[in-house]
């Protein structure tokens, strides 16, 4: 790929990165019908959430699907953003891989704990602190096949 499209792309990266980390930590469940009723419905104009109700909408189903670990998005991100424009980072645009295999061990650890983690399944109102991936992954695969014991190591 040419050095052009990486930094396109690399842009487009880091503009996400940043879309996503405003989203994330400005998030309220509020700013979403489903979670609360409006005066007037139609005229709702003003939201909590800095990235508006698009940003609203991201973040919530970034937290259902991956729950606290939504987190990791930005900096994983920038991260992967950088390696397109830095020659010096060029082998993180093909170890990108392992940045997923890292998120979905940490949806899976959120999952595994979920005393020990209720307080942030309630705020990011998900189903499980690893969200619905996380619980997944740990019900079908992880625990049936090692246990929770095999899991957490």
């Amino acid at each position: 790929m040419d050095k052009g499209m990486r930094d396109v792309i690399g842009i487009l990266l880091l503009a996400l990165a940043l879309f996503l980390l405003i989203a994330l930590f400005s998030y309220d469940p509020r700013d979403l019908s489903f979670y609360s009723i409006a005066a007037n419905p139609d005229d709702r104009t003003t939201y909590n959430n800095l990235a508006g109700l698009l940003g609203a909408n991201i973040a919530h189903i970034c937290f259902f699907g991956l729950g606290a670990a939504a987190y990791l998005l930005p900096p994983a991100l920038l991260v992967i953003g950088m390696g397109q424009f830095f020659d010096i980072l060029g082998f993180l645009r093909t170890r990108w891989p392992w940045l997923l295999v890292w998120g979905f061990c940490f949806m899976g650890i959120l999952d595994l704990y979920p005393a020990q983690f209720e307080n942030i399944k309630d705020n990011i109102r998900a189903p499980s602190a690893g969200g619905a991936v996380g619980m997944y992954v740990n019900d079908f695969l992880v625990e049936a096949l090692v246990g929770k014991a095999g899991a957490t190591i």
